[in-house]
Order: C-alpha cells, then structure tokens, then sequence
C-alpha cells in the first residue's frame, strides 16, 4: 500500500512507509500519526483456498506509524488479527531519513522492519527520484545475511489516485501491482495485488486502509 509521507501509504507485517509492499525513502511527516487495517486473502479477497498459505482464512494487520521528526518515524503492528490462537505479538519498524530529495540528489533513507521475538529483523536502504508525476524507487535489503534488491515506482493519475508497483528479488519475496487513493486529506485506501517469486499458492490480493492526524 502506498505510504507517503503525507500524500500516499504501507503493507504486511511491521511496515515503515511503502508502496504496495515495498518499503521507501518517504517519511511519516512530523507530528503526525496513521493508524491502518490490511486484508489479505489468496488470490481473491475474502477467498478461502485449503491448500494455500492461508487456508485459516483471510489474515488481517494493524499498523501503526508515529512520524516524530519528520526525518524519524516509528512503527508497532499487529499481524493475523483473526487469528484466535495467534499470541498477537507486536512487530517494530523504524526508518531515518539520510538525505532529503533536491534537484539533484534522491532521497535515501535506512531503516528496520519485522523486529520482534519469534523472528529475525529485516533491514533496508531506499532511494527515491522524483520525475513529475512519475517516481521512481530502489535499494536494497538484507535478512540473516541474505541481500536482496528492491525496485519500485508510483505514478500520479487523477482525481488523487496513484498506480504503484514494486518488485522485490529473492525466494518468496513479491513483485506487487495496486491502486491507492487519498480519499480525503487524512484517509487512504489501497487495493493490489501480490505474486510470489516462488510459490504460486502464496499469491493474494491486499486491501489496506488508513487514517491519519497530526498534533502540535
């Protein structure tokens, strides 16, 4: 899902600021706070398949992102809320601002996401290239040593909608296609599609929306 720092929003397990799936150099404006809910179900929403990865049924995320310096943001989420015999362990991400995007420099920002205790955190380095209404994003990211590359692009169509896409190399990682639409200044909504690099059953479509306010 699309998580621009203030215009678009985030997806799958504790996320910073991303595309569809893919995390960015964007950063959660300062003083502001998004609260978000995700549905991901195999291949069609709210479809149960017996042989895929989600056979309980559809799974479902809260996240949170607190923007704190506007070069800082911090974030805790939930993963499998429908889940009853899931223990509901909280998933941390967090992600720096390096370099603010000017003429001719990209923005780069480094971060972690899927901190917690029953797994390995995940770490990146995102840079972001403006080209009017085209932006273009990658990096890279590593897990227990294992790099991997990240490419991405989100392109602004009318009326405040956005089409994303995001691919990520390496096993049973995705390459991502969706909408996202700021419905209003402080809601967002994002629909998109996700292909496994490896298993085919992992396939699903997510559908996210948030919600976002500020304070002085």
């Amino acid at each position: 899902m699309l998580a621009l720092a203030a215009t678009l929003p985030v997806s799958l397990w504790a996320y910073p600021s991303a595309l569809n799936l893919a995390p960015t150099a964007d950063i959660q404006a300062a003083n502001t706070f998004r609260l978000a809910l995700e549905n991901d179900g195999h291949k069609r929403p709210f479809h149960k398949a017996a042989s895929s990865s989600f056979a309980n049924g559809n799974v479902s995320y809260l996240y949170t992102e607190f923007g704190l310096t506007g070069r800082l943001e911090f974030g805790i989420d939930i993963y499998d809320m429908n889940d009853d015999n899931d223990s509901k362990e909280a998933y941390y991400n967090a992600k720096y601002l390096v370099n603010v995007e000017s003429a001719k420099m990209p923005a780069v920002a480094v971060g972690v996401y899927n901190a917690a205790k029953v797994c390995k955190p995940e770490y990146f380095a995102m840079g972001l290239k403006s080209f009017k209404k085209l932006r273009v994003h990658s990096g890279i990211q590593t897990l227990g040593g294992n790099t991997g590359a990240i490419f991405g692009f989100d392109y602004a169509l009318p009326r405040n909608v956005s089409f994303l896409a995001d691919y990520q190399s390496g096993l049973f990682r995705y390459g991502t296609v969706g909408l996202y639409w700021q419905a209003t200044p402080a809601i967002g909504v994002n629909l998109y599609y996700a292909k496994n690099n490896t298993d085919a059953e992992a396939d699903y479509v997510g559908i996210y929306a948030g919600y976002q306010w500020g304070w002085k």
